[in-house]
């Protein structure tokens, strides 16, 4: 691994397990994910870096890397009942831009927790987006606008218990669809409804209607970006 020619490097890729409380558990299926890719991409060189599976992906390795690490994450969810999560980096083009795509990989795998909350295979070319926004938004900044938008809603949770603004994150991401809401916050059809009347009576233009739909949307999207 020391005669690896850097110049074959294409890509990076980062895989950890994804919600492993205790030690033991972790670490067994860190091995497995590096014992799977050894098996999977064997030109590539994989090693463990600070509790990470990180790949370095040789472009003579035949499969598609994204393919690659499906079935590599098949894999560990045969052996170890659970999928990792993994973020590949964007393309490199030369040796300088392997550090790049480490840090691209690393921050795809992160993103691809906060938003879905599930062990997934993400690629930097399909977040780029999302990418764009953690790394050229104030994270300050972001949070004092955010706060300041949803402060109706939640200065009314606060005093009655409302949960309007986890209702009004669901209704925003289902379409405004208040059975589908009402299901997945096991509620009934008409208390979805009543509280979509009641975050509308909060703000000074309805929320639900574009053009401010789209704001409040990004807003949610902010606040699982930034972790806030």
């Amino acid at each position: 691994e020391l005669d690896y020619d850097v110049q074959s490097v294409c890509c990076v890729i980062v895989a950890t397990p994804f919600s492993c409380k205790e030690d033991e558990i972790y670490e067994r299926v860190l091995n497995n994910i590096y014992l799977h890719a050894r098996r999977i991409m064997i030109k590539s060189i994989i090693s463990f870096i600070d509790n990470k599976i990180v790949i370095l992906c040789n472009k003579d390795d035949k499969n598609d890397f994204f393919q690659s690490t499906q079935k590599i994450s098949s894999a560990v969810e045969s052996c170890c009942g659970c999928k990792p999560s993994i973020g590949i980096g964007s393309n490199c083009t030369n040796a300088n831009e392997i550090s790049l795509s480490y840090k691209d990989a690393l921050d795809v795998m992160h993103l691809s927790r906060r938003l879905f909350n599930t062990p997934r295979t993400e690629q930097y070319e399909s977040m780029q987006v999302f990418h764009l926004l953690l790394n050229n938004i104030d994270k300050p900044e972001a949070i004092k606008v955010v706060n300041s938008l949803l402060d109706p809603l939640r200065h009314y949770d606060r005093v009655y218990n409302g949960n309007l603004e986890e209702t009004f994150k669901e209704l925003l991401q289902n379409n405004d669809s208040t059975s589908q809401v009402a299901n997945r916050m096991f509620l009934h059809k008409n208390t979805v409804l009543q509280r979509r009347n009641k975050i509308i009576s909060l703000f000074n233009s309805d929320p639900f209607v574009s053009p401010l739909r789209l704001q409040y949307e990004v807003a949610f999207l902010l606040k699982s970006i930034f972790g806030i």
